[in-house]
């Protein structure tokens, strides 16, 4: 797919009329209108597409395969949602198939069906379709329907008389086909049928899109002529009839009428690309389209008209700036505290009436509950203080209640103020408050909220005792979390803590009023099926209730079952949940090590620090769907926990681990200023409401009191960026003062709440004061980690100095890395890199050491100047090449219970015929394949030195073992013979429990013989310039222009070379200022994630193509499509020629296998020049020593 920020995959719209139905209670009580502007609040939506979920909720995708979601329309928020799973993503590359282009999503019978066009770069084309029973997936069981070189842009339409299913189809010339009834395949005996083509004087572009109304077909189409792009449209009354346009012409020949035109600056309208159009429950139409603009192509959103013979009319022909939508929602619907809800309450998210300090009235708009500055607030940061203005009405039902207003987070000090009388000032960052009106309320009448927030500027607060966390990223200002009302009883529940006993099959309720009660108050619990009733008595704030559970379903990673319950206290009620569940150490005999146990059970951490920052919204998730997306990319990782890190989590995104069962090692957020007890006071406010809100959260077994040292040290150093004492700093210094008050704090925190660990401070200084979990951090290249891990191991015993300040000793602690990557391990970090090389060797060794009870990588997802997340910011995936290498293997199987960790170089260079031999480990986190008879079985896949991939299957190696619990350690050493020829690939091991596949890995290796000549470039012309990689292993050049190889010929054969597209990076352009050393902590470093010199973005959703032409002796011989300038594990040959000095060089990075014949004739003298002509895209051309194949450019004899 040619998009220079495209992803892989594109979904067009379907043909289905948006259902407002399920819409119309929720919309009932809202505001009649909700105002938009063009471009929608949408990242760049190339080739964007909408449809309904027919669930009450709007769907929108694009190139990027990000999912938005919408109730109205106008307002869209990110779902973090992604159309197909990185591992169908990478089985369509795995066939060669590396553009995806305009797919289709439609529902036909239960299934929503999802079609796309794929393209191999060589005008080799299909399309084949995915199915789902969910509107956004996973799609999965493909299967192609049609193969041919028109194979582009499909459009499916359903004929809901007939149940007749078509596809349109084409880009230049659209046809259309008859399918089977269920969409998937062609109708036996059809043939395409030519619907529309380009002529002389416009050229169609970008597909179809066919709307049915009012009896009638119509059909969208896009024509370009000299610059001049125009939407058309005709119509038919069948979808096998014949198209025409306003004057009954065939659009064979005219194309259709136009209705829509360029208007806007630079826009350029494709609603065949996107081709949703709708009708409110008013009857109002919109269309949907993307335009191209000068920061990208974005989602527009248009009213239309029809005349008096139904054709649709645009207001002057042009696109509008702005318009209205009769439908009303709001972000963030749903209740903000599923472990915490009461039946009354009105969510008051939306739009609210805005303005600085200073500003006279209220002139802005700001969208609740998105902090001022954050680019979904609406509202550019003007100010340290601000103003919120609403109108509420309490309803006339609530009387007699308690009503309350409810805010679940603002940043820093929030004072209310209702119907002109102030209420009260909360001070903190990061956990709810409440404050009651009454006493204030005129029920049914409208009344004024107003809140003022007073936020410290960055600098103020990262020098000083505020919780600022990683606010750098992106300052969470002002309100962050849902506001609502809520009414309650007259006499109410304060809290509710469940403590689960398992070995009692009993759960012990502590209920709590906010003050004592003024008489004998009556209550009852309902959980599992059983009241348990209960008295408060007179004077008391608190009861304790004990509730039997009859065969108690365990809260576990497999099945995190949560348990309702409904409280009833006096006249309130409140529901929440609980999971039964408990958390403890236990001695693992097999690692001969102390481990986290989950009700009893030894665990083996595999986690990530979760920044859980959102590209838009920050602190603030745009969807409830994004926060469940958060959980499920963790988890379909194979990870089993997130540490949330220094950020008390949402609330929401907290009950999504809960239900889907991950764990979560919670922090609380950290100041950056010198010690002070001003800082002591705020983070234990802090530490105590977060405990109050989130104790009945199951996920949660950790508490995390400090970070790093972080906001303890006297006289920070400058080298943080964040010295104190001007340029005179001292060095900074944890003093045993501190010391002594971090152990106070932690054993206070012990005793409020005692079903948790407790870790004082996450240390990379190793300076814990005491601790239940001895942590560590490290950061390391790949080829250290074995070194690293085995230190720490060897470090780690009762009695142990190691890891701990002031002459303090370690117990019998479990010891594990709470974080850990290649990222900080290189000189200046590595910016955007292929992680996976570095994190294959990493999670081998961490397998091969059990003493270390688990580790924790960093991170969840790429940040502002951070590039080492699993996933990108905006949660698109990144791709690691695992799958190309070992079919069937995906990243997630380095987090498998069942393990084989080899060789400690992950990539050998051999003779041809050579036997290697490697030494496997196995290591197994589970008893579950206890007894289970264990074989092992490899083979070799490679490329030798004439491009050909072969496939050699070694032998079967029948173990007598059985598996055993925790079993850990060396299986066997297997000779492996090396291919007779130059060559690159890898070993792929198979381990088998009672012949099942239990686990997946492999070890690379490079056969080198004969050495492969590489002479540089005879000549070249770049309108960029270039460069070379390690003394000439790759050429690079940037833009337009050429390389020039004089290469050894005689007579006809076949030139061969491994090329790619090469961007210009950051590091590479000259013209950027050099940058001095900045604090990456604090949204300091490189934006730009191809700035830092270890730089070489990894294979993701973003495409850098390049358009060639090869040429002989000046004929030409080829031309062709690089679709990318990819790096991640297939760079086998990139990271193998990196030198060990902690630095980056184009690691993992590599091209495509291009051949072009060469005639007979063309060379001269026993040679030949081969001129390689990039277009614009630029061209990096790779040596037998760098890439991913063993040779450099060169001529096969025929």
């Amino acid at each position: 797919m040619k998009y220079s920020s495209a992803c892989s995959v594109v979904i067009a719209a379907s043909t289905f009329i948006l259902s407002f139905a399920s819409l119309a209670a929720d919309i009932s009580n809202e505001k009649p209108h909700t105002t938009f502007s063009n471009p929608l609040s949408c990242n760049e939506m190339p080739n964007a597409t909408v449809w309904s979920g027919n669930n009450g909720k709007f769907y929108a995708s694009s190139s990027s395969l990000r999912i938005y979601t919408s109730s109205n329309l106008a307002d869209w928020y990110d779902t973090g949602k992604r159309l197909l799973s990185e591992k169908e993503i990478e089985w369509l590359e795995s066939k060669n198939f590396s553009f995806i282009q305009s797919p289709d999503i439609v529902k036909i019978g239960k299934y929503f069906i999802l079609y796309l066009a794929i393209n191999d770069g060589n005008n080799n084309r299909a399309i084949i379709s995915y199915r789902s029973e969910n509107p956004i997936g996973p799609f999965e069981d493909p299967k192609t329907i049609l193969a041919n070189d028109g194979a582009s842009n499909p459009e499916i339409a359903v004929d809901g008389a007939t149940s007749r299913v078509w596809m349109f189809f084409g880009d230049s010339t659209i046809r259309r086909i008859e399918l089977d009834k269920n969409g998937r395949s062609v109708k036996k005996g059809e043939n395409s049928k030519t619907v529309a083509k380009s002529d002389s004087k416009k050229s169609l572009f970008g597909g179809a899109h066919l709307h049915h109304k009012n009896g009638s077909w119509f059909l969208y189409l896009t024509s370009s002529n000299n610059g001049r792009y125009t939407v058309r449209v005709s119509r038919s009354n069948s979808l096998d009839g014949e198209f025409v346009d306003k004057k009954d012409n065939s659009i064979i020949k005219s194309l259709g009428s136009a209705i829509l035109e360029k208007g806007l600056t630079t826009e350029c309208p494709q609603p065949s690309s996107v081709g949703e159009i709708f009708s409110t429950p008013l009857g109002r139409e919109y269309m949907f389209f993307t335009c191209k603009t000068a920061k990208g192509e974005k989602l527009f959103l248009q009213e239309f008209s029809r005349d008096n013979n139904g054709w649709p009319v645009f207001a002057d022909g042009k696109i509008a700036a702005a318009g209205n939508i009769d439908l009303y929602s709001i972000p963030l619907p749903e209740h903000p505290r599923p472990d915490w809800n009461r039946e009354d309450w009105i969510n008051l998210n939306g739009r609210w009436n805005f303005k600085f300090e200073g500003e006279k009235s209220y002139t802005r708009k700001i969208l609740v509950p998105f902090g001022w500055g954050s680019p979904l607030s609406g509202v550019e940061d003007k100010g340290d203080t601000a103003w919120y203005n609403k109108s509420v009405t309490v309803p006339e039902k609530w009387k007699g209640k308690k009503i309350f207003l409810v805010i679940g987070a603002s940043d820093h000090d929030t004072t209310v103020h209702f119907a002109g009388k102030k209420l009260g000032t909360h001070i903190g960052g990061y956990t709810p408050f409440e404050f009651e009106l009454t006493d204030l309320v005129t029920h049914g009448k409208s009344q004024s909220i107003e809140i003022k927030v007073y936020d410290p500027n960055d600098e103020t607060a990262r020098n000083s005792h505020y919780l600022y966390g990683k606010q750098g990223y992106g300052n969470a200002r002002g309100i962050w979390q849902t506001v609502y009302l809520e009414a309650r009883g007259n006499t109410w529940a304060d809290s509710v803590r469940f403590f689960p006993n398992i070995s009692n099959s009993t759960v012990t309720a502590s209920i709590s009023l906010a003050s004592p009660a003024l008489s004998d108050i009556p209550g009852s619990i309902e959980t599992a099926g059983v009241t348990t009733k209960f008295t408060i008595k007179e004077g008391e704030t608190k009861e304790n209730v004990v509730i039997k559970i009859s065969k108690p379903r365990l809260w576990s990673f497999a099945n995190p079952h949560l348990y309702d319950a409904t409280i009833k206290v006096g006249d309130d009620t409140v529901r929440s949940y609980f999971g039964m569940r408990e958390f403890s150490i236990v001695r693992n005999q097999e690692a001969k090590a102390n481990y986290i146990a989950l009700n009893g059970e030894c665990i083996y951490l595999q986690m990530c620090l979760d920044q859980s920052y959102h590209p838009e919204g920050w602190y603030t998730f745009p969807s409830d769907e994004f926060m469940k997306n958060e959980i499920e990319i963790s988890k379909n990782l194979g990870l089993n926990g997130n540490r949330v890190h220094i950020k008390a989590e949402i609330p929401r995104k907290l009950y999504w681990a809960d239900k889907l069962g991950l764990l979560i090692q919670a922090d609380v957020p950290c100041a950056w200023g010198d010690v002070s007890e001003a800082m002591f006071k705020e983070h234990w406010n802090c530490f105590n409401e977060m405990v109050k809100r989130d104790f009945n959260h199951p996920s949660i077994y950790q508490w995390t009191l400090f970070n790093e040292t972080w906001g303890l040290f006297c006289n920070r150093s400058l080298s943080m960026g964040l010295g104190s004492g001007g340029g005179n700093a001292k060095k900074r210094v944890y003093t045993a003062d501190t010391q002594k008050k971090v152990e106070e704090v932690f054993r206070k925190a012990k005793a409020l709440d005692t079903t948790r660990f407790i870790e004082d401070n996450s240390p990379c200084n190793s300076d814990h004061v005491i601790t239940d979990i001895n942590t560590w951090h490290a950061y390391s290249p790949g080829y250290n980690w074995d070194i690293t891990i085995e230190e720490a191991c060897k470090n780690t015993f009762k009695g142990s100095k190691n890891n701990y300040i002031g002459g303090r000793r370690q117990g019998e602690e479990p010891m594990m890395n709470s974080e850990c990557g290649n990222v900080w391990g290189y000189i200046g970090s590595t910016g955007d890199c292929d992680f996976t090389w570095d994190y294959h060797l990493m999670i081998d060794a961490f397998r091969r050491h059990m003493r270390c009870s688990g580790w924790l990588y960093t991170e969840h997802h790429d940040v502002t100047n951070e590039w080492n997340g699993y996933v990108r910011f905006d949660r698109s995936p990144k791709f690691t090449g695992i799958g190309a290498l070992f079919p069937g293997m995906s990243l997630s199987s380095l987090h498998a219970e069942a393990y084989i960790a080899l060789d400690k170089e992950m990539c050998r260079t051999s003779k041809p015929n050579e036997i290697r031999t490697i030494p496997v480990w196995i290591s197994l986190t589970t008893s579950a394949l206890a007894g289970k008879r264990l074989t092992l079985s490899y083979e070799l896949r490679y490329t030798d030195d004439k491009g050909i991939h072969k496939t050699k299957s070694g032998r079967m190696i029948e173990g007598n073992s059985r598996a055993y619990p925790w079993q850990n350690g060396k299986f066997t050493d297997i000779g492996v013979k090396m291919p007779d020829i130059n060559s690159v690939g890898t070993i792929n091991f198979t381990l088998f429990a009672d012949d099942k596949p239990v686990a997946y890995n492999f070890t690379c290796f490079r056969v080198k013989g004969k050495e492969e000549p590489f002479p540089p470039p005879k000549a070249a012309s770049w309108s960029i310039g270039s460069t070379n990689v390690l003394n000439g292993l790759k050429y690079n050049g940037f833009g337009k222009g050429w390389f020039e190889f004089e290469l050894p010929c005689e007579g006809e054969g076949t030139f061969i070379a491994e090329l790619s597209a090469k961007r210009l990076n950051a590091k590479d352009d000259k013209n950027l200022a050099k940058t001095g050393d900045l604090d990456y902590m604090l949204g300091g470093g490189f934006c730009n994630r191809s700035r830092n010199p270890n730089s070489y973005p990894q294979t993701s959703c973003e495409r850098h193509t390049s358009e060639i032409t090869i040429y002989a002796n000046g004929k030409k011989i080829k031309s062709c499509t690089l679709v990318d300038d990819p790096a991640d594990h297939r760079g086998i040959l990139s990271w193998a020629a990196q030198p060990r000095n902690s630095t980056l060089h184009e690691a993992g990075s590599y091209g495509y296998l291009v051949k072009a014949k060469i005639p007979a004739g063309v060379a001269k003298d026993g040679k030949v020049t081969i001129r390689i002509e990039s277009t614009g895209g630029g061209l990096a051309v790779y040596g037998p020593d760098f890439g991913r194949y063993p040779f450099g450019p060169k001529i096969l004899k025929k």
